[in-house]
């Protein structure tokens, strides 16, 4: 049996790198709504062992509620990330498998008064419809994990992560 290590600040740098070339700046999602990434995503596995990604974005209002908002909107949230092997392919898959409904900043100063409550809740009232369809959704198809070792091949059969902030695959 084999195991790698890696640390969450190893996947951040690929992250943080393709966040400066905008990759990823905007992204369109499945309403036709879309957000644009204010600070690079981060990794980091929390106290509890549970791999986590910190988001911050901004997302644009339209319509009527444009007119209680100042645009855009600025939201920070934590989706809680799982680890999914493709056991055909040899590839581990990085997937979101909730969002940390605690973790959630709405600001109220991107509301103008006297709306800011109202706008806040609605924000956050945001976040959690769009929760199911976060549920499953794959951040990456394929992490960077060796599937060899000198011309041997080897088979992923489970990932863990550790409280000291490693991604483990065994």
């Amino acid at each position: 049996d084999l195991t790698f290590a890696f640390s969450a600040d190893f996947f951040n740098a690929f992250i943080q790198t393709g966040f400066k070339r905008n990759y990823y700046k905007k992204i369109e999602l499945s309403d036709g709504d879309s957000i644009s990434l204010s600070k690079s995503p981060l990794i980091y596995v929390d106290k509890n062992k549970v791999a986590r990604m910190k988001l911050a974005f901004t997302q644009k209002v339209t319509g009527l509620s444009a007119l209680a908002v100042r645009n855009p909107v600025r939201v920070e949230i934590d989706l809680i990330l799982a680890t999914k092997i493709d056991a055909t392919k040899n590839t581990v898959a990085l997937v979101v498998d909730d969002i940390d409904m605690d973790t959630v900043k709405v600001e109220s100063n991107n509301f103008i008064w006297p709306f800011k409550g109202t706008g806040v809740r609605m924000a956050k009232q945001h976040v959690e419809d769009a929760r199911k369809n976060m549920k499953g959704y794959v951040l990456s198809d394929e992490l960077p994990v060796p599937t060899d070792l000198m011309g041997i091949s080897l088979q992923l059969a489970t990932t863990t992560f550790d409280a000291n902030g490693y991604l483990l695959f065994h």
